[in-house]
């Protein structure tokens, strides 16, 4: 795939050079670049995936707005509608 998209808007379909870059971790203590998925409990259905890192800075992860690779938004259907609006917002002030 030459660029990622977001398939029915919540599952993230990446593009060839993300996928080669990211692991789906095993476990919780994995580092790097990382793909998860978030399941459904009540259909086991995927709910929501996305890519991010996991680093020494960022125990947690962190998601990733854009991909790094052909730089389309890959994370808008992480950010709670609110702040989605609040920095839209923002940036039309400048």
């Amino acid at each position: 795939m030459e660029k990622c998209e977001l398939k029915d808007g919540k599952l993230l379909m990446m593009c060839d050079s993300l996928n080669e870059n990211t692991e789906t971790p095993s476990s919780g203590r994995a580092k790097g670049m990382t793909f998860w998925m978030y399941d459904n409990v009540k259909t086991g259905k995927p709910s929501r995936s996305f890519a991010g890192i996991k680093s020494k800075q960022f125990p947690n992860g962190l998601v990733f707005k854009y991909c790094p690779f052909c730089g389309e938004n890959i994370g808008s259907h992480m950010v709670d509608g609110k702040l989605n609006q609040i920095a839209k917002t923002k940036s039309e002030s400048k």
